[in-house]
């Protein structure tokens, strides 16, 4: 599978209808995460560490969106309690499998914790987002990570990186 005809940066503004949705299914994966247990409450009754994870969930499900629909691939927008366990997020073909990860930082660069999170993808996407804004920034295959990431410790682990 091969990507590399695609024009990156690929910018992509989500409409009020997109972000409603995405903010509402980044609820249903990522709320009951923090205190890992069922809450069936309001948004404002919401504990600091459930706010933070809405927000990391929100973040990802726009990157995985935003590359699916570049790719023409399929991401399964379906909560599961207990996570996706590391599998690839976007399905292209028979054959492609794509960890995306999404960032707020500007410039982007990937930061993994554990090799275990593009374990089962053929390829590895990089995105930036800005809401509205969601950028794809590269497509890479997992051969080329694997021969050209480096490891730094930001302070609070070592992470697998790549510019």
């Amino acid at each position: 599978m091969d990507f590399n005809n695609l024009k990156f940066p690929f910018r992509y503004q989500l409409s009020a209808q997109e972000i409603s949705t995405l903010k509402w299914l980044a609820y249903a994966r990522g709320a009951h995460k923090a205190s890992w247990g069922p809450r069936f409450t309001k948004a404002t009754d919401m504990t600091p560490d459930e706010v933070v994870s809405c927000k990391s969930h929100y973040m990802g499900l726009a990157g995985e969106y935003v590359t699916a629909k570049l790719t023409g691939g399929f991401f399964d927008p379906m909560p599961t309690f207990l996570g996706d366990n590391d599998r690839a997020d976007i399905r292209v073909g028979k054959t492609g499998k794509i960890a995306c990860k999404t960032t707020k930082y500007n410039p982007p660069h990937l930061k993994l914790t554990s090799m275990k999170e593009v374990e089962d993808a053929s390829h590895i996407s990089l995105c930036l987002f800005q809401e509205p804004t969601v950028t794809v920034y590269w497509i890479r295959s997992k051969d080329y990570f694997m021969n050209n990431f480096y490891t730094h410790d930001y302070g609070y682990g070592t992470r697998y990186c790549l510019q």
